[in-house]
């Protein structure tokens, strides 16, 4: 694949971010996350832990596991959403090692938080949507999600099975995709970068516990 490059003197990202620089020194918010982002998290971390347990240890019935089991992955997608990715962007706290630990989060719900910034934070954000580079729509045939990617058959339905396809994303990340890209060394064309010791023990203990 031919090597991507960017025009760094652009006028919309220069305007864009003179607006937002303008907007936040306006209202006199700040750029990071303040004590309604502390309660939320509680909120969650509650949500998941209350919901966890009420699964594993207190659910007598089909029923009652059933709701359980939706309220667990419920939880993980607060997280995921509200807690994991602000931190992961260096946004959720002034403090690094708060936006660390909040981070760990995603870890905690069987993800890896040393993968996932690499591939959100700077394949994502930098190559949106360009085929081969930005993982995020990459789906082994499944959804063709770029027009540079093959049409098959199949896809003239995908409107139909997508939505139920993308409910097992987290799945296919937990159990394969994350074990590809760190053994690999590699997502897509994008070389990353060798994890350190305390990264690679993170990760293993952290699959460990979620798998066990």
């Amino acid at each position: 694949m031919k090597k991507i490059s960017f025009t760094s003197k652009v006028d919309c990202y220069r305007i864009l971010k003179k607006r937002v620089e303008q907007y936040f020194t306006e209202k006199k918010l700040p750029k990071t996350g303040n004590w309604q982002m502390s309660i939320k998290t509680a909120i969650i971390l509650a949500w998941l832990a209350v919901s966890y347990l009420l699964l594993v240890f207190f659910s007598t019935s089909l029923i009652m596991a059933t709701v359980s089991a939706l309220a667990v992955a419920q939880g993980f997608v607060l997280a995921g959403f509200n807690i994991m990715h602000d931190a992961n962007h260096g946004s959720y706290s002034k403090n690094k090692k708060i936006n660390y630990l909040m981070g760990l989060t995603l870890d905690l719900i069987g993800g890896s938080r040393m993968l996932w910034k690499q591939k959100h934070n700077i394949l994502h954000h930098t190559y949106t949507n360009i085929d081969e580079l930005d993982d995020d729509i990459h789906s082994n045939g499944l959804l063709r999600l770029s027009p540079r990617q093959e049409w098959r058959p199949w896809h003239r339905f995908q409107h139909l099975y997508a939505f139920a396809l993308y409910s097992l994303l987290t799945l296919s990340w937990i159990t394969f995709s994350d074990f590809n890209k760190f053994f690999t060394g590699r997502i897509g064309e994008y070389q990353l970068r060798k994890p350190s010791v305390t990264e690679t023990t993170l990760f293993f203990l952290t699959k460990f516990f979620y798998f066990g």
